[in-house]
């Protein structure tokens, strides 16, 4: 199942039995509340909602609880009330045997009896008064449980289990007053006037730009007059967050909605009467209902699979949709002076994560490593490249290739603005793609990133298992394709790529790789040999590249010297700063590494990698291959 826009919380599912999860719509504030207590299963979530925090408490208390976890969900509680965080509004699965629907509890039950006695004393309403859960012939009991210290709560709905489930799905509707919360003004590139745009843009940029000859104020004077045309052609709209039911397509036929509705009814006519009739019809609709979600599951997957070989980017869609899932980050764990400290505040977090990102940098003071740099495997025949030259027209196929639907860099340019506008802005491009390079300089938005960090592996709390993605100027990624086309070529040309290199070219993918190192093994093992491989991996690696020992490699591959130059200035003079929900970090200078997210970084790394296959090259002996 994937889920957009919700941000997840789950409490330790390798713990316990059943793990816990919460759901909160990303439009809203919200981070995890770690409390301590012994308490087996258990979810606390702080939720800002305008100027109301509501504190969602979810339990489950198992039949089968200990008298210790009994008293730690009781401790529990009373902790969470005593706090005065904000509104408490506790759910979950108790499993006491309370009649609801009088507040009677027997003499011969202390646990249930000490449980209500909490409740009182925390001034909790308990809002269910029917049973939840029914299985076969049993007595119907209210197990599951809605608690609220204030009058917020205005409905609780109980509608049919979800599939089999003998509990009953609880809807419940709060009333916090949070309707039409205004969140500023943003423009409506869907609906901007590109035709009136494209002709304020259509001036005489040759001499508009001859103004200055320094690439910075070029590029100033550029982005200030398009984005004076912005502001003249494309409207802006006031953005409100509603609590409004979402607004997705549904996948399900009207007549299915209709049985599902119908089947909500049944349930609570039996819940009402006790009818075996209305169960039998409740069961049959439930059967018909599950039968039709699968076959629409299944044609979705059929269709899915016959559009594999002639639309793959469809079937990927379709993996991504199913396994994705997009959350935020949580709470952050760190290290301050031997102590450890738990980071909750979004603007603190984002400054955390800046400086771990910082920390990893690779300090290059070696020279030598530098100096004596093997260049032996070099063809020595191989001819330097010749200057680097723009076209306006393939400046135009480049933008005519940008996806609209991606967000703008630090620039604030827009990709849906560069695309409508891609006839009338290739000639400034071109001035100051041509300058930029002629001098080596690059704009000082062209250098600056906003890291976007990427949960990769192990717990989400550790800072080190997250990596940064560079959020960079589009204008430059432009301008990146074109340098990154002019190395490829001169490496295919010169045949400098190393054979055993699979990652970032096209036409050479890992399952290639894969393939091409199954038929050495098999081959190996066909005439009695044995196989004995060395995996490894590289830590930070992109994050770690010496920029000194990077611009000495492409030197030795023969570059232009005023490519190698603007590579230069394009790594050595960079600034980032981590982007965490709306919350900016200090900008930080980068001191190594190649960013991740930009269009030459991929092709520069397997340039600093590419020999080292030949350094590996004494270990290899007759059975082992080294990929």
């Amino acid at each position: 199942m994937a889920l957009k826009g919700y941000d997840l919380y789950s409490n330790d599912l390798d713990k316990s039995p059943r793990g816990i999860i919460i759901y909160v719509d990303s439009m809203l504030k919200s981070k995890q509340l770690h409390l301590k207590t012994a308490a087996v299963e258990h979810l606390v979530v702080e939720v800002e909602l305008k100027n109301v925090h509501l504190i969602v408490t979810t339990i489950y208390r198992s039949p089968s609880s200990t008298t210790d976890n009994n008293c730690a969900v009781n401790n529990l509680i009373t902790e969470v009330c005593s706090q005065h965080m904000g509104h408490n509004l506790i759910l979950g699965d108790f499993n006491y045997h309370i009649d609801w629907s009088s507040d009677h509890v027997t003499t011969d039950d202390p646990v249930s009896r000490n449980f209500y006695q909490v409740l009182q004393k925390n001034f909790l309403t308990q809002h269910v008064r029917c049973p939840t859960r029914y299985r076969g012939s049993s007595e119907p009991r209210t197990l599951d449980l809605v608690l609220s210290d204030e009058n917020f709560v205005n409905a609780v709905d109980i509608l049919s289990p979800l599939g089999k489930s003998d509990h009953s799905v609880i809807s419940i509707k709060c009333d916090f007053n949070i309707f039409n919360k205004n969140l500023g003004q943003q423009f409506n590139y869907s609906k901007g006037d590109y035709p009136g745009l494209c002709k304020f843009l259509d001036i005489d940029w040759t001499g508009y730009l001859s103004q200055s000859t320094d690439v910075e104020m070029m590029w100033l004077l550029f982005k200030d007059y398009l984005i004076n045309g912005i502001n003249q052609y494309i409207p802006k709209n006031s953005r409100f967050y509603e609590w409004r039911k979402p607004s997705w397509k549904c996948p399900l036929s009207s007549t299915v909605r209709a049985k599902i509705n119908c089947k909500h009814k049944l349930w609570k006519q039996y819940i009402e009467t006790r009818d075996v009739e209305f169960l039998r019809k409740y069961r049959r609709i439930r059967n018909d209902i599950r039968k039709i979600t699968r076959q629409i599951h299944k044609e979705e997957q059929i269709e899915v699979a016959k559009a594999a070989k002639f639309n793959p980017k469809k079937f990927w869609a379709y993996i991504r949709n199913k396994t994705s899932l997009k959350t935020t980050v949580g709470d952050i764990k760190t290290n301050i002076n031997g102590k450890e400290i738990i980071i909750s505040d979004d603007a603190n977090k984002a400054a955390a994560f800046c400086q771990y990102f910082s920390s990893v940098f690779t300090i290059d003071t070696d020279v030598s490593t530098v100096e004596d740099y093997d260049s032996s495997h070099i063809n020595a025949s191989s001819n330097v490249l010749s200057e680097l030259e723009f076209d306006e027209y393939e400046i135009v196929q480049a933008l005519d290739k940008l996806n609209v639907y991606k967000s703008p860099g630090p620039d604030g340019l827009h990709p849906k603005v560069l695309y409508e506008t891609k006839n009338v802005i290739a000639s400034p491009l071109k001035i100051i793609f041509e300058a930029s390079v002629r001098t080596n300089q690059l704009p000082s938005d062209w250098t600056a990133a906003n890291i976007s960090v990427i949960h990769k592996k192990g717990k989400k709390s550790e800072l080190s298992n997250y990596r940064p993605i560079s959020l960079t100027c589009i204008v430059c990624k432009l301008m990146e394709g074109f340098i990154r086309n002019y190395i490829l070529n001169h490496f295919l040309d010169n045949n400098f790529f190393s054979n055993k290199q699979f990652g970032f070219l096209k036409g050479r993918s890992t399952v290639l790789q894969l393939l091409h190192i199954m038929d050495k093994w098999t081959e190996c093992l066909e005439n009695g040999g044995q196989i004995n491989a060395i995996y490894s991996d590289f830590e930070k690696a992109f994050d770690k590249v010496p920029h000194r020992l990077l611009l000495q490699k492409l030197r030795h591959y023969r570059l232009n010297e005023n490519v190698i130059n603007w590579i230069k200035s394009f790594l050595c003079y960079r600034k980032q700063r981590v982007k965490l929900n709306g919350f900016y970090s200090d900008w930080a200078e980068v001191l190594s590494g190649i960013p991740q997210g930009t269009i030459l970084g991929p092709i520069l790394f397997i340039i600093y990698i590419n020999d080292l296959p030949d350094l590996c090259q004494h270990a290899v002996c007759r059975n082992l291959f080294i990929c």
